[in-house]
């Protein structure tokens, strides 16, 4: 019989075909967890947070193409009509980017311990 997935909605904001999630919010989501499941690619969390804890950025802009693509991007406020909007840059020196294909640290043994991230669009 095969177990259900628990399922994390997470805070993020799309981009494009990307989500700007924060760091913190995506450690939270995977902890207790041996995999983790994000746009259908699986990998082991146990590592992916121990990555995710090298990057130095408060936001990452998660990707998952083909392969799960994580990238470390800075919050810009700038005013416009008025009010601040929040816009996303590559930082100039402390980039990093990880990308990890399907099954990446992953046996088959962590199906009864997985989590499912489906960020929810935030304005």
């Amino acid at each position: 019989m095969v177990k259900k997935h628990k399922v994390n909605r997470i805070h993020a904001t799309k981009r494009g075909r990307s989500w700007i999630i924060q760091r913190d919010n995506l450690l939270a989501a995977t902890s207790q967890k041996e995999a983790m499941i994000f746009g259908g690619i699986t990998v082991g969390a146990k590592q992916f947070r121990d990555l995710i804890r090298l990057m130095p950025s408060e936001y990452l802009k998660c990707t998952a193409n083909g392969r799960l693509e994580v990238e470390t991007v800075k919050a810009v406020f700038r005013p416009k009509d008025g009010r601040h909007t929040a816009s996303f840059t590559k930082p100039k020196h402390n980039y990093q980017f990880i990308a990890l294909i399907n099954g990446a640290w992953f046996k088959p043994q962590y199906l009864g311990n997985v989590v499912t991230i489906k960020p929810v669009n935030i304005k």
